[in-house]
């Protein structure tokens, strides 16, 4: 159960309310999904479940900017799959860029169907050489002197939802001379051309992560977010704005495996007895609440 005793004085009554009322959802309609057991199985949960969260109403809190809000749903989503944690995480990471620094176009297109679930979002900014060290980034978007837009060349790696979303914020060089200041931002449909999901990267759990190129994809202007070199401002807020929900999905994962294991404790016997009834069990037990709770 999501306890919130420990952090009421940072929340409002309101945010009590909705982390009830998130913890009960994800016991009851997303803890019982059936789990994935590869990346195509993932990808296809990954798809049903931004569609339900979405129609459910819990991307809500992202298009209201309550970070405490999505600190609340992200620990809940996460203790009960992963998975649908990941999902709701890259909608934030996805819109967020356009919540803070998007025109009226860019949010009258892509705010609504995203927060409604019937559009995937993917954030795309980790390159080969480039991951903590933003400003190492070298894809490319060079001015296309023919329409005023841009040309994108380069490729993004460890891209969660690479091959899935629908819609890709991405970040890029305009100027590689000045560096950090030369980075901006764009908001790139799937279905354009030069855009190239290149394979799909499995690691240890099912999430869908891949690669995507850029070969002369052309973007108008219309595609940028913020103007030219607003990039990696643009990028680091939206990170920092959403640090504080990564450490509340630990949180969750971190509350399921406490509870894994106190059932465990409670129902394996050993040597005549519970192995919850040993002294240093107990006490393993107790400090895992204690960290918990802190």
């Amino acid at each position: 159960m999501l306890e919130t005793d420990a952090i009421r004085p940072f929340l409002d009554e309101r945010h009590v309310a909705l982390a009830a009322r998130v913890d009960a959802y994800a016991g009851q309609e997303i803890a019982p999904r059936p789990k994935a057991a590869d990346d195509d199985a993932a990808r296809r949960e990954a798809r049903a479940l931004v569609k339900r969260l979405g129609s459910d109403g819990w991307f809500r809190v992202i298009g209201e900017q309550d970070f405490r809000g999505c600190c609340l749903v992200r620990e809940a989503l996460a203790a009960a799959s992963p998975l649908a944690d990941a999902v709701f995480a890259l909608q934030a990471l996805g819109t967020v860029p356009i919540l803070l620094a998007g025109d009226e176009a860019q949010r009258a297109r892509w705010l609504k169907p995203a927060l409604d679930g019937t559009a995937m979002a993917a954030f795309a900014m980790t390159e080969p050489e480039a991951g903590s060290d933003v400003a190492a980034i070298a894809t490319i978007a060079a001015r296309n002197g023919e329409d005023g837009g841009y040309r994108l060349n380069g490729t993004k790696t460890f891209i969660s939802n690479a091959g899935l979303a629908d819609l890709y914020t991405v970040f890029a060089t305009t100027d590689p001379s000045q560096g950090r200041k030369g980075i901006t931002c764009f908001v790139i449909p799937k279905d354009t051309e030069g855009l190239r999901f290149a394979r799909a990267q499995v690691l240890s759990a099912p999430h869908p992560l891949g690669e995507i190129e850029f070969d002369d994809c052309r973007v108008p202007v219309e595609a940028r977010v913020g103007g030219d070199g607003g990039g990696f401002t643009l990028g680091l807020a939206t990170l920092d704005r959403l640090r504080p929900t990564v450490a509340a999905a630990a949180c969750g994962m971190a509350r399921r495996a406490m509870d894994e294991a106190t059932a465990h404790a409670v129902t394996r016997r050993q040597f005549g007895q519970r192995l919850a009834d040993f002294q240093l069990i107990k006490l393993k037990l107790s400090r895992m609440a204690t960290d918990l709770t802190a």
